[in-house]
């Protein structure tokens, strides 16, 4: 709904507002109804949610660096992994996570304030985010499909930057040569994620390698082998 809200504010608020006041009122009532039903109607969760590192206060600590993680994934990924733990962070510490998420807002508030195209995508990818991150405790602190959405708006700013280069064919091809280059090895890495979901083996097999202190793939793996009697 808030998706739709701000396509509507960046395109189509100079028509009639009667018909859109109703198609976005009628879309939020359904995503109430749906958040509604998700929260008051399921089924408690068998898992103990708590905050990141204990406290609402650490999540502002700690979230940064998982924005920044995932940011990384997104344009290379490599090293993916089924469960992901806070050791995968490594070595990007909240100083260093905060330092990258103000460039990349100042870049993205720069492509919205050129592009209405663009600010589409900024909007698509952090209200893609809001759902999903951990100012609400989760079963998973972070995981690949969190990004499906936030995706399609990296896209929608990448299409909007190539656009805004077409009067320029230096700069068109300055932004298009990198994304040119970059499928080849994109691919190449598609193929080889691809084998490892061949089984649940080999899935929990790479968790855990990617992710040596995720007990998700510990568990997963070892349900793998009792199904097939190899324990």
């Amino acid at each position: 709904a808030l998706v739709l809200i701000v396509y509507w504010f960046l395109f189509r608020r100079h028509e009639a507002k009667g018909p859109w006041l109703l198609f976005l009122g009628a879309a939020t009532s359904v995503t109430a109804a749906f958040l509604a039903a998700r929260f008051l109607l399921a089924p408690p969760s068998p898992y103990h949610l708590s905050y990141l590192g204990g406290a609402f206060s650490q999540v502002f600590l700690i979230q940064p660096q998982l924005w920044v993680f995932m940011m990384g994934k997104l344009f290379w990924p490599v090293q993916l992994s089924a469960d992901y733990t806070l050791e995968n962070m490594g070595g990007l510490t909240t100083p260093l996570a905060l330092a990258i998420l103000v460039i990349v807002v100042l870049l993205q508030a720069w492509l919205a304030e050129k592009s209405r195209l663009g600010a589409l995508g900024v909007a698509l990818y952090w209200l893609g985010l809001v759902t999903v991150s951990n100012f609400i405790p989760l079963n998973r602190i972070l995981a690949d499909r969190f990004y499906y959405l936030p995706l399609a708006g990296v896209a929608m700013q990448l299409l909007a930057l190539l656009l805004m280069t077409l009067r320029s064919p230096w700069g068109f091809w300055a932004v298009a040569a990198p994304l040119l280059g970059a499928i080849l090895p994109l691919t190449l890495l598609t193929l080889t994620r691809e084998e490892v979901f061949a089984s649940e083996r080999s899935l929990w097999s790479d968790t855990i390698q990617v992710s040596p202190f995720s007990w998700v793939g510990y568990n997963g793996l070892g349900a793998a082998l009792f199904r097939n009697r190899q324990v």
